[in-house]
């Protein structure tokens, strides 16, 4: 089965909130997709995602996709808040969710900065704590620590758009206060470029010795990575990968 939708395409045409909405509702239907239609995955997927502050393949694919609904969220992030907390359906809270990387789930500890979302879905209640990034950054200041970490998942494609390029779809885990804590990242790079590297036929950049093959064992599962967080918090999760890695995002 051939599922048509595109998600660059839907992106670019994002022009309001009534559009952002609709397109988090095709991203969810999307996810199932992603997850074979079977729906209990997708459910799976959901609890995840909510109990565990996780960021799966639905996320995965806004996450390198949304240069509308940002611009959006933007301009518009005091309404859109006031919007989104009446609008209790799914799809609204999806796409609070793509555009705020800081959630996670409530306890005790939770900030007084973060807003607190109550959630059903699949006949359970979650609550999640959300904070727009923009605001986060100005009421808090933060020190970053680098921590251990490793891929868990790593998956590899031709890119739609231009198949000189291969993306990487990347899940690690870290443990922080004694919780482990799950993440992804999306990895677009030019290995056609590297191959001709590797043979010393690319255009002003010196022949490696290195191949795709290796650039696919270091963004493969069990390889250990560093993983910047916030040490107060862990909501800032930035991964460092083997420096060969930028040294091809380069080529």
């Amino acid at each position: 089965m051939i599922n048509e939708f595109n998600p660059r395409r839907e992106d670019a045409n994002i022009l309001n909130i009534s559009d952002a909405i609709h397109f988090a509702n095709k991203m969810i239907e999307f996810g199932a997709f992603l997850r074979n239609i079977d729906q209990s995955k997708l459910n799976i997927e959901l609890d995840r995602f909510f109990n565990d502050g996780y960021i799966g393949p639905i996320t995965l694919a806004a996450r390198s996709i949304s240069p509308s609904l940002r611009q959006v969220w933007h301009y518009n992030s005091p309404e859109l808040y006031e919007v989104l907390e009446k609008n209790s359906n799914s799809s609204a809270i999806f796409l609070m969710l793509f555009l705020n990387e800081f959630y996670f789930p409530i306890d005790n500890n939770m900030p007084t900065y973060y807003k607190v979302l109550d959630i059903q879905f699949s006949n359970k209640n979650y609550q999640i704590g959300i904070v727009d990034r923009r605001n986060f950054a100005k009421k808090i200041e933060v020190e970053s620590i680098l921590i251990d970490g490793k891929i868990i998942k790593s998956e590899k494609h031709v890119d739609n758009f231009d198949n000189e390029f291969s993306v990487y779809e990347i899940e690690y885990a870290y443990t922080w206060n004694s919780r482990i804590y799950s993440n992804a990242d999306v990895i677009k790079l030019n290995t056609s470029h590297l191959g001709w590297a590797n043979i010393g036929g690319l255009l002003n950049f010196p022949k490696i010795d290195l191949t795709v093959k290796d650039l696919d064992e270091m963004l493969s599962p069990g390889k250990e990575i560093k993983v910047f967080i916030a040490k107060d918090n862990c909501l800032i999760r930035n991964p460092v990968y083997d420096d060969f890695v930028y040294e091809v995002g380069k080529m």
